[in-house]
C-alpha cells in the first residue's frame, strides 16, 4: 500500500530560483487548466496503488518559486476562484461509490458568500458572517485585522486603517515630516550626520567625539583622545595634549610613542 503525507503538486520549473518563476507559478495556480492538471495528479496517485493521501486544503501556505501545493491560497477561498477545488471535486465525483444528496437548499443563497452544509445551514466564508439581529445568511462583513500600527506611531505621525480585496485589515503609519519608520519613531536626517553622530531629532544631529558642526562634518583633529571644545580645537585627554592640530601624547622625551612612553630617537642597538 502507498500512503501519501502532505501531498500536493510543485511547480518543477521553480526549481532554478529567479523571483520571475515566483510570479509564473502564481498565474498557474490560477489559471482555469491547473483544475484538469489536480485531477489528473489525483488519477496517477491513485494508479500508483495510494491509498491514503493527506492533501493539503487550505490554508495552502506562502507562495513560492515551487508553486502552491494546497487546493486554495487562503483559508475559505470561494470555489469560483480555485481552479485546483474544480479539478479535485472532479476526481472525488468520478470515484464516488454511493449516491451524493441531491442540492442543498440554503437561506438565500448564504448571500454568495458561503457554502451550503447538508442541513441547510450556510458556513460563511473567511470575512464573512451573519448578523446577530437578524438578517440574510453569511451577509454581513467581517474585518480581520492582521497588522496594527506600532505605538501608535510614535507620536509623531497618524494611524490609517486599509482593507483589500480579501477580508484582512491593515493598519499603517503615515509619519509627520521629519520622520519614518514603522511606527514613526526613526528621525531623519538628511546629511546622515555625515555618519559621524547620531540624528536625535529631525536634521538634529548629536556628534561622536571629535566632532562638531551642524551635520558633524568638521573634525577636530582629537584623534580619538578628546572631544571638541566648540572653538575648533579640542580638549583632549588625561596625558595628551592638543598639538599640530591633533591630541597628542606627552612625555618628557623628544619622541613619545603614547602618554609617558618614551620611543627611540634613533636606530636602537
Amino acid at each position: 500500500k502507498l500512503y501519501l503525507y502532505e501531498s500536493g503538486q510543485g511547480y518543477e520549473g521553480g526549481k532554478a530560483g529567479p523571483l520571475s518563476e515566483q510570479s509564473l507559478s502564481q498565474q498557474l495556480n490560477k489559471d482555469p487548466r491547473i483544475a484538469g492538471a489536480t485531477k489528473q495528479y489525483f488519477e496517477a496517485m491513485l494508479t500508483a496503488g495510494a491509498s491514503l493521501m493527506m492533501y493539503f486544503v487550505g490554508p495552502a501556505g506562502v507562495q513560492s518559486i515551487y508553486g502552491n501545493w494546497g487546493i486554495r491560497e487562503y483559508q475559505n477561498q470561494r470555489r469560483s476562484e480555485t481552479p485546483k477545488v474544480t479539478g479535485y471535486e472532479a476526481f472525488r465525483a468520478a470515484k464516488k461509490t454511493c449516491a451524493l444528496p441531491a442540492a442543498y437548499q440554503c437561506p438565500q443563497g448564504c448571500s454568495g458568500n458561503g457554502e451550503c452544509l447538508p442541513d441547510g445551514r450556510c458556513e460563511c466564508y473567511f470575512g464573512y458572517t451573519t448578523p446577530t439581529a437578524g438578517g440574510a445568511p453569511c451577509s454581513e462583513r467581517v474585518w480581520v485585522p492582521v497588522l496594527l500600527c506600532t505605538y501608535q506611531c510614535g507620536g509623531h505621525g497618524t494611524c490609517t486603517i486599509e482593507v483589500d480585496e480579501h477580508p484582512w485589515l491593515y493598519q499603517r503609519c503615515d509619519c509627520a515630516s521629519g520622520w519614518k519608520g514603522w511606527g514613526c519613531d526613526i528621525p531623519i536626517c538628511a546629511s546622515n550626520c555625515s555618519y559621524s553622530g547620531k540624528c536625535t531629532a529631525p536634521e538634529t544631529c548629536t556628534c561622536f567625539e571629535g566632532r562638531q558642526g551642524a551635520n558633524c562634518e568638521v573634525d577636530c583633529g582629537c584623534s580619538g583622545h578628546g572631544s571638541c571644545n566648540g572653538g575648533g580645537g579640542c580638549t583632549c585627554d588625561e596625558g595628551w595634549a592638543f598639538m599640530g592640530g591633533q591630541c597628542s601624547p606627552t612625555c618628557d622625551c623628544p619622541h613619545c610613542l603614547e602618554p609617558g612612553v618614551c620611543g627611540c630617537t634613533v636606530e636602537c642597538v
